[in-house]
């Protein structure tokens, strides 16, 4: 646990942070960092806690931890180092740049006058008299409480009255389902968020929560669990891939191209190992 680092982002200013897919509120990005904090040493390093701990820690959802750690490594206020024995993700925080941020400070201003007495100061004042109003029941207009009678034999009141109800409620789900379609959420369950999450941990690189980079998750996992070696594609993508130069970031935005490349990759490291044995033996 690092207190200096915990105090110098409480004092710091956030902003909310803008992801291609997703916006990050300030208060999510600033908690899921103190919780990191927590776990650093002064400098910043050995930061190593798992997605489950810190949504444990701030009560935060695990989908909302994950985009959180998105957006603080977008903004460069933590860096991923590698993995750690537990096989989860070390981070190193930032700590100069969580002290370039700027901080926030209290000032202190003057006291609003009193509403009471600016009152009775204004000469022209006008007060109510509430002892010379008359609001008996008896005086009030009947229409005020006589309002529906008021609309009896109006066809437009009475079946606008009856389907009101009915039509809100139809209304309201065809906006939430016209919102959700505009928005493209994806709503996945906790197997399948586990199998993103996954693929994330081993690649070292965010998935985005969509079907298509769902389907890229369950094939990668599929191919590793059957012995296949994220190295020798990530090798083999560096110098010969479609993305050359980057081994999993570029191919999250065409996964397709990730798939027709493993076979070539995965048959280029299997050569590369026997290659490797022939001119290592005594």
């Amino acid at each position: 646990m690092s207190i200096n680092i915990m105090t110098t982002i409480f004092n710091s200013v956030i902003p909310d942070i803008n992801l291609p897919e997703h916006n990050v509120k300030a208060s999510s990005a600033k908690f899921v960092l103190l919780a990191l904090a927590d776990h650093a040493h002064d400098d910043g390093t050995h930061v190593y806690p798992s997605v489950t701990r810190l949504g444990l820690k701030t009560q935060l959802s695990r989908r909302t931890v994950i985009y959180a750690l998105e957006a603080l490594k977008s903004i460069g206020l933590i860096v991923n180092v590698g993995h750690s024995s537990w096989e989860t993700i070390n981070y190193r925080i930032a700590v100069d740049k969580i002290n370039a941020l700027p901080k926030w400070t209290v000032e202190k201003t003057k006291s609003a006058p009193n509403a009471l007495s600016s009152q009775a100061e204004a000469p022209d004042a006008q007060v109510e008299c509430t002892e010379c109003m008359d609001t008996s029941a008896s005086d009030a207009p009947e229409s005020l409480f006589n309002h529906n009678n008021n609309h009896k034999g109006d066809p437009h009141y009475e079946r606008n009255e009856v389907t009101s109800s009915k039509e809100k409620s139809k209304l309201s789900y065809r906006n939430n389902i016209n919102q959700g379609r505009n928005m493209k959420i994806n709503i996945f369950s906790e197997e399948e968020e586990d199998i993103l999450q996954r693929f994330t941990e081993i690649t070292g690189v965010y998935c985005p929560r969509d079907q298509k980079r769902l389907e890229l998750a369950k094939f990668l996992l599929a191919r590793v669990a059957e012995g296949d070696r994220i190295e020798d594609f990530s090798k083999w993508a560096m110098e010969y891939g479609q993305h050359k130069g980057d081994d999993f970031g570029k191919y999250m935005t065409w996964p397709e191209d990730l798939i027709a490349d493993w076979g070539p990759a995965m048959k280029a490291g299997r050569k590369s190992r026997e290659f490797a044995c022939i001119y290592t033996r005594p």
